[in-house]
């Protein structure tokens, strides 16, 4: 199931499609790489989940998947795996752990005002460095 926060893509130019085959058309439709987007949230952040079974459930965030665009969140969508005993001395036996949900599916709780909040981009120019930071959009303060 794909979600609206998962991929951008990049399509090819008119300029390089070939004009002389007129059978690769439906190359010209492909995308040529993944841009993925930058994550406005990241490993240690508290969160709260907006949708799904879990509605409404906070936690931190264990783990980040960029490439799929998705969050680890403590206590949120446990599953059950069965595990079999793959050495000598190893249990075997039914697992419960977090699996991965849509990390557009989550909101940040902003450590500073205590709400839902979402977060906002600010470029900083200190010492002709430009840093990005993130800020709450509800108290206009700076996350991290």
């Amino acid at each position: 199931m794909a979600f609206a926060c998962d991929f951008i893509y990049e399509t090819r130019s008119a300029k390089e499609f070939d004009k002389s085959n007129r059978y690769n058309i439906g190359v010209f439709h492909q995308p040529l790489r993944r841009k993925y987007k930058m994550s406005r949230i990241k490993v240690g952040d508290e969160v709260v989940v907006l949708s799904g079974k879990d509605k409404g459930r906070k936690g931190k965030v264990i783990e980040r998947i960029p490439k799929k665009d998705r969050i680890i969140v403590e206590g949120v969508s446990i599953t059950k795996r069965h595990i079999r005993a793959t050495r000598r001395g190893q249990e075997s036996g039914i697992v419960e752990r977090e699996a991965p949900i849509p990390s557009c599916k989550v909101m940040l709780i902003c450590p500073r005002c205590g709400k839902n909040a979402r977060i906002g981009i600010k470029i900083s120019e200190m010492d002709e460095e430009k840093e990005k930071l993130r800020i709450c959009k509800k108290c206009n303060e700076v996350i991290d």
